[in-house]
């Protein structure tokens, strides 16, 4: 990133409460940009103006589209997010842990593009 100040800036970023995903939160508000992490779930953290946590799926259409109508402008998206059920064979996996990375890993990143 060169961007080095960002103030004004909108982001959103996908499985921003942990992982690489936090990392890009963090890098972002050291820009000062004003930063939404989306994740399931966000692990507690310290309190920053600067930065809109939502616990919300990715897959759930109609909770983007709301979220995003309240947001209005996004300067960047970061589609972090991602899923996998278990390390196996594909034919060792079930339908159901299938469908679920098929979901967050690619219908996840088209409901919030």
């Amino acid at each position: 990133m060169t961007k080095t100040d960002a103030v004004g800036d909108v982001c959103i970023v996908t499985g921003g409460g942990r992982g690489i995903g936090k990392a890009v939160v963090d890098a972002l508000l050291a820009t000062r940009a004003t930063v939404y992490s989306l994740d399931l779930s966000h692990p507690p953290g310290a309190f920053n103006t600067q930065l809109v946590r939502y616990d919300i799926d990715i897959c759930d259409l109609g909770a983007i589209e709301q979220m995003a109508r309240s947001i209005g402008r996004i300067d960047v998206l970061v589609n972090n997010a991602a899923t996998v059920t278990r390390v196996a064979p594909i034919t060792d996996l079930n339908p159901q842990e299938w469908e679920r990375a098929i979901s967050v890993n690619i219908t996840g990143a088209f409901n919030v593009t």
